[in-house]
């Protein structure tokens, strides 16, 4: 792996997760710390691998921009490779996809019980109006002080504090080896880093975690699992209305 940390896998998290995804078409990484999970995500799209890399803790996180990511043990961050029919330059329309797919992961199941009544209102890409009524918000000011929402268009906001954020990269594949994937072939790599129960700077003063906000502490694979599950659910069904020629 072209990274500067020594990279170490969490053996148990990666064959929990591995089980959890049961496709052995993917590539999954679980690792100990890294520098970014995009960088290692990344490095799988060149080789024309779609896959999963999660990391304990990432010591050189990134946002947007130049923005960077505090990254504590105790949260969840990971990243996924998938391979693009065609090239896409709709980067942000991956990111808010992206978070529709990780609010309703969030509220399923009952993993984060406190967080289902406003999850169920932002379903795939059922992007109506109404839908977006008190759950999209286009800058931090608006960020509603109760509830699940988006802040437009890669960070997520729980009871006005920020618990999630997503960056989507372009990658392709730089090699031939690969029999599945042609040299060339697109790749969009969407990072996730979700504050379970990480501790946070003082100065961070709109961040919060789940365990913080609502108390409870969803397993971090099991978690992973659900939001790759949607993400490539939604994704498909995204991919099948863009028009590639």
């Amino acid at each position: 792996m072209d990274n500067n940390i020594e990279s170490i896998i969490d053996e148990k998290r990666q064959n929990k997760l591995e089980q959890l995804i049961a496709d052995d078409s993917l590539a999954i990484i679980w690792l100990t710390k890294t520098d970014s999970t995009n960088l290692v995500a990344k490095e799988l799209a060149r080789k024309g691998l779609e896959g999963i890399c999660a990391a304990n803790c990432q010591m050189k996180g990134r946002g947007r921009g130049d923005h960077t990511f505090e990254s504590n043990e105790g949260g969840l961050y990971f990243s996924i490779s998938y391979k693009l029919p065609c090239s896409i330059d709709k980067a942000v329309d991956f990111q808010f996809i992206a978070a529709g797919a990780i609010m309703h992961a969030l509220g399923k199941s009952g993993k984060c019980a406190s967080l289902v009544d406003h999850a169920d209102g932002f379903k795939g890409l059922e992007f109506s109006a109404e839908a977006k009524q008190g759950i999209v918000a286009d800058s931090v000011e608006n960020v509603p002080a109760n509830g699940l929402c988006v802040k437009y268009p890669n960070d997520i906001y729980y009871n006005g504090k920020k618990i999630c954020g997503i960056m989507c990269e372009a990658a392709t594949c730089i090699t031939d080896e690969n029999p599945d994937t042609a040299k060339g072939t697109w790749f969009v790599v969407t990072g996730i880093g979700i504050n379970i129960s990480n501790n946070l700077s003082s100065g961070l003063d709109m961040a919060g975690s789940i365990y913080g906000l609502s108390g409870q502490k969803p397993d971090e694979a099991l978690l992973a699992a659900d939001i790759y599950h949607e993400l490539k659910n939604i994704y498909g069904k995204f991919l099948g209305d863009y028009n590639c020629n």
